[in-house]
């Protein structure tokens, strides 16, 4: 018999969009209670509180603060399914909205570490190249490995699953918002979403990212330990 390999849980904000919570390289359910992470985040912040502030302390905290954010999708993500189902357009609009809008806080986030964004991993790909042309091709494949993990057909999409600054907000968000158009407009007109067709025009859009080129930031933006006290004092209730 063959071995059978069994995924750790990924998340959901970085999964191709989709209405179940496990889709083919995306394990989402989690193998614990979210809120079980609920104590450390708390002792975390009021350590913070206290003026702990190192190097190692200011990772942990981001790292923390991420996964209850990440964690929190999951509920969000069953609000605005059972608002779609029941054609509630104003729940759904207020739901999808707040997954979007936590995608964006925790890009936030994550730019405060350089140890959690995207442009470095960029920058430091397109520096091994020695031409134009190199260094074209060195960020398309560095984009590549992050996401499709081969073409645009490639069976491997998502197996990276890497929450970065810049990819949450430049990847995995305009995907979502896409997704929600496309749910919205079949809310507006009653027709049934075209989920076939929604997938190739996201396979097209997701190619077309790879093959781009772009700059993004290669230095830390803001204050790891307040930004993550800005996150507890947003979150800390609508995470319990």
């Amino acid at each position: 018999m063959g071995k059978k390999y069994v995924m750790a849980p990924n998340q959901l904000l970085p999964a191709a969009p989709t209405f179940d919570s496990t889709t083919i390289w995306t394990r989402t359910k989690l193998n614990y209670d979210r809120r079980a992470l609920l104590p450390a985040w708390d002792l975390f912040i009021q350590s913070a509180g206290k003026g702990i502030n190192t190097d190692g302390f200011q990772y942990d905290l981001v790292d923390i603060t991420r996964q209850v954010l990440a964690n929190y999708a999951g509920p969000l993500q069953k609000k605005w399914v059972a608002a779609y189902k029941e054609k509630d357009t104003a729940a759904f609009n207020k739901y999808s909205k707040a997954f979007i809008q936590l995608i964006s806080d925790m890009d936030v986030l994550l730019a405060t570490r350089k140890d959690f964004m995207l442009g470095p991993w960029l920058s430091t790909a397109r520096s091994h190249g020695t031409t134009p042309a190199e260094k074209a091709l060195y960020e398309q494949n560095a984009r590549d490995l992050i996401t499709l993990w081969g073409d645009a057909n490639s069976p491997l999409h998502e197996y990276s699953n890497r929450q970065w600054s810049g990819l949450l907000n430049d990847f995995y968000k305009p995907r979502w918002q896409q997704f929600f158009a496309m749910l919205q407009q079949s809310l507006r007109t009653g027709a049934e979403p075209d989920l076939k067709q929604f997938e190739a025009t996201i396979k097209d859009w997701e190619w077309k990212w790879v093959k781009m080129q772009k700059a993004f930031p290669v230095e830390p933006v803001g204050n790891s330990v307040a930004v993550s006290l800005q996150m507890y004092k947003k979150y800390r209730k609508e995470v319990e």
